[in-house]
């Protein structure tokens, strides 16, 4: 797991970081790495990483951004091959400020993905292509299904081999308005996003430490069986992470009645 720490909305200490675990459960510190695995940011802070294994050497690569308010942003790696020695930070593009949020990747069929949330364009979710991972296509605008007053903050990505698809974890803010909540969407081309209009989940449904909002979560299939890890903030401004399983049936019947 990748995460960057977020204590009471404390952005000096949002540093990349990398934890693992047995169980999905119980994490700790690999042992050696480095914690955080980058320096502090200069003149901003860190945010939204975002790490996949690349197909052929097997390394992770660690992306996150590097924000300075008000004038730009840079999607930024680290890479590894062992969990525990970390390349030097490298900067694979630069953007206007409030035009890149939670990058999500994956590679597929000699194709690298990255969905982001466009602030600056209205909460516009985009897809940007690259056949190396370090060199991306202009940023294409996609369709969200559920706009105009149900718009993405955060997401993640994850291919669904039982459908040959993508599906979709969006933090959104229910069209009713209140705590953001989850979402769940999926599309055969990484394009065209289709998705019940009703949440996943709500911080209703989760524990009291969850109350103010949802967050950025990541979610895994893996046999019959989707696996969420969802973050949420409490009323003290308090963050921690939860774990949660959905079994496929369920899930596809839900996306099926679409």
């Amino acid at each position: 797991m990748t995460l960057t720490p977020y204590p009471y909305l404390d952005e000096s200490l949002e540093h990349p970081a990398i934890l693992v675990s047995h169980d999905g459960i119980t994490w700790k510190l690999p042992n050696g790495a480095p914690d955080p695995l980058t320096p502090p940011a200069e003149g901003g802070f860190h945010a939204d990483p975002d790490m996949l294994r690349h197909p052929d050497t097997g390394e992770l690569w660690l992306y996150y951004l590097h924000t300075i308010r008000g004038a730009q942003q840079r999607l930024m790696r680290i890479c590894s091959a062992d969990r525990i020695h970390w390349s030097a930070p490298e900067t694979v593009l630069t953007a206007p400020y409030h035009t890149l949020r939670s990058p999500a990747l994956d590679y597929r069929d000699g194709v690298w993905r990255m969905w982001n949330v466009n602030i600056d364009a209205g909460l516009q979710i985009e897809l940007a292509t690259s056949q190396d991972g370090t060199d991306w296509s202009a940023f294409e605008p996609l369709h969200w299904p559920l706009a105009p007053r149900c718009l993405p903050s955060h997401i993640d990505v994850a291919w669904n081999p039982q459908r040959q698809t993508w599906w979709m974890i969006a933090q959104a803010q229910p069209p009713g308005g209140g705590p953001y909540a989850l979402y769940l969407l999926e599309s055969a081309d990484g394009r065209a996003w289709r998705g019940p209009k009703r949440p996943l989940l709500t911080p209703y449904d989760a524990p009291e430490w969850a109350a103010q909002t949802l967050y950025r979560s990541a979610l895994i299939i893996e046999n019959d069986v989707m696996k969420l890890w969802y973050s949420g903030r409490s009323p003290a401004n308090e963050n921690r992470i939860a774990y949660v399983e959905a079994l496929l049936a369920k899930l596809n019947r839900a996306l099926d009645k679409i």
